[in-house]
């Protein structure tokens, strides 16, 4: 089987000192290869996601000539993570649990009641948050929000149901024939 000439494109050797850097705008800025594209007016010829993602990585030392330089561009305009995101730990998910017992609802309830929800805070980001199944990082003003949201419903109204367990009243036995 024959495979198809590739193009030849010249390839430049990162070096430890641009790997490191790399990796440290990617903890940074937690932007991926798709991100870094997105933001990147002409990336250079032979640069995608997966090369981005790798390099950071430190597991691709090769890269198109001249997409360090631009890489390294396209991270500097990002800005850092931590001021308009953070990762939640255990108590910032106990609260939202006991959130949603309080009042019973799921994302759907949440988002109807948020008055005015970012622009960009969609249901599935939500029903994430509910389900504390969120690996990591989420934003601010969406965490907010979502607080918020439960903040002003009302509590759950609990149904009444007898308690059969104080039922202290015997079977009637059935008269025989």
């Amino acid at each position: 089987m024959a495979y198809a000439v590739q193009p030849n494109t010249a390839q430049a050797k990162l070096t430890t000192d641009e790997v490191v850097h790399l990796r440290r705008e990617r903890e940074r800025t937690n932007a991926t290869g798709f991100d870094i594209l997105a933001h990147m007016k002409n990336p250079p010829k032979g640069l995608d996601a997966a090369l981005i993602n790798n390099a950071c990585r430190g597991a691709k030392v090769f890269m198109p000539t001249g997409a360090y330089s631009a890489l390294k561009t396209a991270y500097a305009a990002l800005p850092d993570i931590s001021k308009t995101h953070f990762k939640p730990s255990k108590r910032h998910f106990a609260t939202i649990l006991a959130e949603k017992r309080r009042t019973g609802a799921g994302a759907k309830g949440v988002m109807n009641n948020i008055k005015k929800p970012p622009e960009d805070l969609t249901l599935s980001i939500i029903e994430t948050v509910v389900r504390a199944s969120l690996a990591g990082w989420i934003s601010k003003k969406h965490w907010t929000a979502i607080l918020d949201g439960y903040a002003t419903l009302p509590s759950a109204k609990v149904a009444n149901r007898p308690n059969v367990s104080k039922n202290n009243s015997k079977p009637k036995k059935a008269k025989p024939t």
